[in-house]
């Protein structure tokens, strides 16, 4: 699932020259020039806060929650789609796989796509306003979801509402710790997106069980309302760091689609990583269950399948975190996206009992978690800090269309290779080919990482 993770607001950058730092009698057009970023809710301190502190745990903690909300409830879409298909409650269960899989993919797909308006919010309010409009959209749209009759409501309800909503919190939010920490920002940056898989591992047991007791509307509502109350504490939680207008930090720039960001070598290979490594993530969340079913597992087998991922994707959202800090970022996310792939099709490809399935999922869960603790720390790796703002709306919009696809491909895949094997779709042997394509494109993006991370350092042997 998932780590987790646009503008933050007022990212400083300590740095011994004056460049970037706005004077203090810059007139109006002087600020527009500089693109710098002063939230109305960034106040100034007299004392330069040090790394860590109880603000700055307070913050992980927020964007934790807000990864809790979004992330984690998109990663248990699974559940939702295989109650749709086969429970009595359904009223969408012949409506077929594929259009429901739009359904899922459309609300993790837009999950990316409001980092430039977020940021535009966050410049002219502060970050707390496009967390606080996100909190309202995902709330209303489980609600609506509840009460739909029709295809079309669902779609705009669970897909569309509720993906800018959770765009909303994620992209303002997933950047904040990196502004606290310099030592320990790959582990506080695990810790603030492993909120996604802790939501998968409480959420996938929960809502199959809410499901099977108060049916699918009522779970769509209970849902809405812990969305809420997390929500409302992730807003009083979340703020960017103050600047010290004594100290010769620099405010970031950003600009909302600044495209001379695409000029920094190895900048625009990374967004092709970006892309093409959530088609391998996204394809086994979403079918994970399904396969479950196939092998001849219970719905709640199933469920205890995205569980268990939900819980070693945040140890390995930690893990990761923890060792990029000292083998260097580029280095663990690179081995850790190949051996992902390599896990799909080593592993799952022969996977028929529960037990075999749990192990891949063990492996795979600690694999994947690589991605969303260490993107931010990676991108500022390759841009620079000051230019993180901007980065991340561009890595994230890389992350629209694979997920609203994803689903729908692996549809195509299954539907396809269960018609050329002359096999029911019901079957594991129908899930061949999807399941080395979710190995393939891991591997292949792994390679593509390489390749920035020799352009940032040609020496194999090195910390980066």
């Amino acid at each position: 699932m998932m780590a987790t993770e646009a503008s933050q607001g007022n990212f400083t950058e300590r740095s011994g020259s004056p460049m970037g730092v706005v004077p203090p009698d810059s007139d109006q057009a002087d600020l527009e020039e500089a693109s710098t970023i002063t939230p109305t809710d960034a106040k100034v301190e007299p004392s330069e806060e040090k790394e860590g502190g109880l603000r700055a745990w307070g913050v992980v903690f927020g964007a934790f929650l807000a990864n809790f909300i979004s992330f984690g409830v998109a990663n248990v879409d699974g559940v939702f789609l295989r109650a749709y298909l086969g429970d009595p409650s359904s009223k969408f269960n012949k409506e077929g796989s594929f259009k429901l899989s739009f359904v899922v993919g459309i609300g993790l797909g837009l999950a990316f796509v409001a980092g430039p308006f977020s940021n535009i919010l966050t410049t002219r309010f502060g970050i707390r306003a496009p967390v606080a409009l996100g909190v309202i959209l995902i709330t209303v749209a489980m609600e609506l979801a509840s009460i739909s009759t029709k295809y079309w409501h669902l779609f705009l309800s669970q897909g569309v509402m509720w993906g800018l909503g959770a765009s909303l919190i994620f992209i303002p939010s997933i950047g904040l710790p990196s502004q606290y920490f310099t030592k320990r920002r790959g582990l506080a940056t695990g810790l603030a997106s492993g909120g996604s898989a802790i939501g998968t591992l409480v959420l996938s047991p929960s809502l199959q069980k809410a499901i099977e007791t108060v049916k699918i509307p009522w779970t769509f509502r209970i849902l809405g309302f812990i969305e809420l109350g997390l929500g409302i504490l992730c807003v009083i939680l979340l703020r960017p760091k103050p600047i010290d207008p004594k100290s010769s930090e620099k405010a970031v720039q950003f600009i909302a689609f600044d495209l001379s960001i695409l000029k920094v070598r190895g900048f625009p290979l990374y967004l092709a990583y970006a892309f093409l490594q959530l088609f391998g993530y996204v394809t086994p969340v979403f079918w994970l269950p399904n396969y479950a079913h196939a092998i001849g597992l219970s719905a709640s087998q199933g469920a205890n399948v995205i569980t268990i991922f939900g819980g070693v994707n945040f140890l390995g959202r930690l893990l990761a975190g923890f060792v990029g800090d000292r083998l260097g970022i580029m280095n663990v996310l690179a081995s850790f996206t190949f051996m992902a792939g390599l896990l799909c099709v080593v592993c799952w490809l022969f996977a028929r009992s529960y037990g075999v399935l749990i192990v891949f999922v063990v492996l795979w869960g600690i694999m994947t978690g690589a991605y969303w603790a260490l993107t931010a720390p990676a991108t500022a790796q390759i841009v620079g800090r000051q230019r993180l703002g901007s980065a991340l709306s561009f890595n994230f919009l890389m992350n629209v269309i694979p997920p609203i696809f994803a689903s729908a491909i692996g549809s195509g895949l299954v539907q396809g290779t269960a018609n050329m094997l002359g096999v029911d779709q019901t079957t594991p042997d129908a899930y061949r080919y999807l399941i080395v394509w979710s190995g393939l494109v891991y591997m292949v993006s792994a390679l593509i990482l390489l390749a920035v991370r020799f352009m940032l350092g040609p020496k194999l042997f090195i910390k980066l």
